[in-house]
């Protein structure tokens, strides 16, 4: 009944639905399940409802192996295949989960050259959900077949539609913006081992897999080009690509084997770059060069390692420069240059470039609302923000006293929103990360200084600054150490955290009229996590009542 309805142009919600609970039925032949999914490919390889269903069907049953084969080739070879598969295809992610399936059943036989070809056109080497599924197919292949796919990549291309003659055209076809998005919000749980589905639906899927472009640029310096010779404008032209930065992201990678990737991709790129001739190699080297001696540059107290995990604001930083190298009318070219020149070596434990962009003073245009200066102290609050990681990148900013830096400079830009705005997205960077927040609040006081903030707060305040509020303040009862603060302030914090929390309630109820009815549901629903999450801890008298007044508000 099921086919003979799948058969129809038009299908019951309750068919489709249906579809995935065959496989509890002991009385549904195989001939029957064989017809059901030829009609449901045939007819419906683009209708994301009927893949999904088929997909949730084939993670209960194992077809035997002459039938995947089938299947596999009948999905390949549809007409709509490249359609379905699409980026913007709602049926993409159902319909590779379904090869997916069918590739682990049986590997010895479906893993076939025939079969890979049409799935490297396919693939984006993004970090969605499916082009992971369809690198792992591609892992897959090289296990059971003892064959690399570098060969078949060589015709890869980042664009739909789009076919590289080799892996250079490949390289220089990447997305410049995307690639250097990928540095700054650096996927730090990705690894070289199986792809983790349930960080990557956690993270962008636009952007790029730093994996697999490691591996593309592995494969381009182990065959020297396939024997090519670059001229200057190639090497331009793989510059600006910004795969080089993403290289030096990878070198701050949480995980061991992708940072041991990134370094033997890096010297690799250095002997490139010093065999080469071309007008911007100078610069280029001299930067790889200050970067390479950080190599063995590791602290005193910790153990040399293979594979040293630089803090993220120096590979942030180093990724910024080799950019800026590249596009020298960009206005961060002669500031990057100049700091660099300035020192023989790099400081490791040295915000780079915080006292003279954060406090710029450019004579020139230091009275102009929109002068260089401000755009400078935005860039440096923008580099703070991405490079807040991990507790490595805090004890870097410790040393300079960063945070009370921070909290002077939003207070004397009150009537800037831009400025404010970047000293905010510092803090909730910060405040994801246990360490760090647990030392502001032990140590610095932030709650006493966030509530006297938010009680100077104008009544024509952004909406994004106040939403900020709300979101540093949950991801403080989130991520704080309890046990320690609790230690060291008693209950007080607790009594601290609410009051801001009852000042944020008043400040948006006051404002119901001028604040947007979206941010004001945004933030009330944030505050009544905070309030829910503290009702179920242990409380005083005087947090209880604090607690009431916030509640009634």
């Amino acid at each position: 009944e099921l086919v003979s309805l799948l058969n129809e142009p038009l299908k019951s919600k309750e068919v489709i639905q249906a579809i995935p609970h065959l496989a509890t039925f002991g009385n549904v032949s195989a001939e029957s399940l064989d017809t059901l999914f030829n009609i449901s490919i045939r007819n419906h390889l683009t209708d994301s409802s009927v893949m999904t269903a088929l997909s949730l069907l084939f993670h209960k049953i194992s077809p035997k192996p002459a039938g995947c084969n089938r299947l596999i080739q009948a999905i390949l070879h549809h007409s709509q295949f490249s359609t379905a598969a699409s980026p913007n295809s709602t049926s993409r992610e159902p319909l590779v989960d379904i090869l997916y399936c069918l590739f682990k059943m049986h590997p010895q036989n479906t893993c076939q050259p025939s079969h890979i070809t049409p799935l490297i056109r396919v693939y984006r080497g993004s970090l969605s959900v499916p082009d992971l599924s369809l690198l792992e197919i591609f892992r897959l292949f090289e296990q059971q077949r003892k064959y690399s796919v570098a060969s078949l990549m060589a015709s890869w291309g980042p664009d739909p539609g789009v076919v590289s003659t080799d892996i250079l055209n490949a390289i220089i076809g990447l997305n410049s913006n995307l690639l250097f998005a990928t540095c700054v919000e650096f996927p730090q749980w990705r690894t070289t081992q199986k792809s983790c589905t349930a960080e990557a639906h956690r993270s962008k899927s636009s952007l790029y897999d730093p994996f697999f472009i490691l591996l593309l640029l592995h494969s381009y310096l182990s065959t020297q080009g396939g024997g090519r010779t670059l001229t200057p404008l190639d090497w331009v032209g793989f510059f600006r690509t910004n795969i080089a930065s993403l290289v030096i992201s990878s070198l701050s990678a949480r995980q061991g084997d992708i940072r041991g990737l990134g370094w033997t991709a890096f010297g690799g790129l250095c002997n490139a770059v010093a065999q080469a001739e071309f007008y911007e190699k100078a610069q280029t080297f001299y930067i790889f060069k200050m970067l390479s001696r950080l190599h063995k540059a590791t602290p005193a107290n910790e153990l040399p390692t293979e594979n040293p995990r630089l803090s993220t604001y120096t590979t942030l930083f180093f990724a910024h420069a080799i950019r800026a190298v590249y596009t020298p009318a960009s206005s961060l070219y002669p500031l990057v240059s100049r700091f660099l020149l300035q020192r023989p070596e790099f400081d490791l434990n040295d915000p780079p470039m915080l006292y003279s962009m954060l406090y710029s003073s450019l004579s020139s245009d230091f009275g102009k609302r929109g002068g260089n200066w401000k755009r400078e102290r935005v860039w440096m609050l923008r580099f703070l923000a991405d490079g807040m990681v991990s507790s490595q990148d805090w004890k870097v900013l410790q040393r300079r006293h960063t945070w009370d830096l921070l909290a002077t400079t939003y207070h004397t830009h009150s009537n800037d929103g831009a400025i404010k705005q970047g000293v905010l997205k510092v803090l909730l960077r910060m405040t994801q990360n246990q360490r760090v927040v647990t030392s502001l609040v032990c140590h610095s006081h932030l709650l006493s200084w966030a509530s006297f903030t938010i009680s100077g707060m104008s009544r024509i305040e952004d909406e994004n600054t106040v939403t900020s509020w709300c979101q540093a303040l949950e991801n403080i009862v989130v991520f704080v150490d309890h046990e320690r603060v609790t230690k060291r302030m008693g209950n007080l914090w607790h009594a601290q955290l609410l009051l801001c929390v009852n000042k944020l309630l008043n400040y948006i109820t006051g404002n119901a009229t001028t604040f947007p009815m979206d941010q004001s549901l945004e933030g009330l629903c944030t505050l009544t996590r905070i309030i829910q999450r503290f009702s179920s801890l242990p409380d005083t008298p005087v947090e209880r009542e604090t607690l009431f007044k916030a509640l009634g508000a």
